[in-house]
Formats: structure tokens, C-alpha cells, sequence
């Protein structure tokens, strides 16, 4: 994925026009999960469950407690992405995790 220049803003090339909802956990701590098996997106927007009692970690493949994007309890990130199957979860507690609301065409 490259970086847009400073001062530019993306442009989807396709309009939205479906929901893909759901909720993932990690059953146990430190192993990644990825958040549905292939599923084309434009874009998702993750939340960590407001019930959680330690940080979820959002990225690829290999995502731990040092290298994935924090996400406290109640927190959410909002990503660009083609595939929901390679973005990953993990967690600091067993059983905790998120839920996600994609939009694909």
C-alpha cells in the first residue's frame, strides 16, 4: 500500500453499497486471528468489544502485543483495505476481541 503525498485525500474508485458486519475473538492470547476468511472490502472499521478487559492489536499476519496498533476497550480504528482475511487480531486476555463493520460493492 503506498502513502498518499501530504495534502491529498483518497478517492474510492467503487461506491459502497453493501454492509458486512460481524465480531471476532481471540480464543487464546497471543495467537493471531484474522478477522473473517476472504472476503473483498473497500474499507472497515474495527472496535474493540467495550466488555474487554485488556488491549486488542490490530494488523497482518504476525500481529502481537509489539507490533500491532493498540486498541483499548471501546476503541476503534477505521482502515482501507481489499480483504478482511488479512487483517489480523490478537489479544493480551483469552476470549476477548472486536467487532467490525466492512462496506464492499
Amino acid at each position: 500500500m503506498q502513502a498518499l503525498p501530504t495534502g491529498t485525500s483518497a478517492v474510492l474508485e467503487a461506491t459502497p453499497s453493501n454492509l458486512i458486519s460481524g465480531r471476532k475473538t481471540v480464543t487464546v492470547a497471543g495467537t493471531p486471528v484474522a478477522l473473517a476468511t476472504s472476503t473483498p472490502i473497500l474499507g472497515v472499521t474495527i472496535k474493540a468489544l467495550r466488555t474487554n478487559t485488556n488491549n486488542i492489536y490490530v494488523g497482518g499476519a504476525t500481529v502481537s502485543s509489539s507490533t500491532g496498533l493498540v486498541l483499548r476497550r471501546g476503541a476503534s480504528v477505521s482502515l482501507a483495505f481489499d480483504n478482511l482475511a488479512d487483517i489480523y487480531i490478537n489479544a493480551d486476555t483469552s476470549g476477548e476481541g472486536v467487532t467490525y463493520l466492512a462496506v464492499n460493492t
